[in-house]
């Protein structure tokens, strides 16, 4: 009984850096949405993430990256936003980005799909 309790608090204090980091909250267009065309890309995290330090691509389903601007974060560094150079054209899409958060240096990263009309 004292071992489990002591790997427990082992265990709690060794995961308490990674609590300190956020999540992608949520995105603009959604996950697995069917959509308009848009320009924007729009990333929110539940904590700050390091400005500079991350990136956001889009796909088309070849493959092709989408040309668009610099990502822009927002001031109090939960968003993470991206302007397309052209409205995205009817198709499957994939966005990849990733993350640096400010309070655990650590970095993040996925993908999410959607669909333009």
């Amino acid at each position: 009984m004292v071992r489990t309790a002591i790997a427990l608090c082992i265990t709690l204090l060794m995961a308490s850096p990674a609590l300190a980091c956020g999540v992608m909250e949520k995105t603009e267009p959604r996950v697995g949405s069917i959509v308009e065309p848009t320009d924007h890309i729009t990333l929110t995290f539940t904590k700050a993430i390091v400005a500079g330090s991350n990136n956001i691509r889009i796909t088309d389903a070849a493959g092709n990256e989408v040309e668009a601007g610099k990502p822009m974060i927002s001031d109090d560094n939960t968003v993470l936003s991206l302007k397309t150079d052209h409205l995205l054209a009817s198709g499957k899409y994939k966005v990849l980005w990733n993350v640096i958060w400010q309070d655990c240096n650590s970095k993040t990263q996925g993908d999410y799909k959607f669909t333009v009309k």
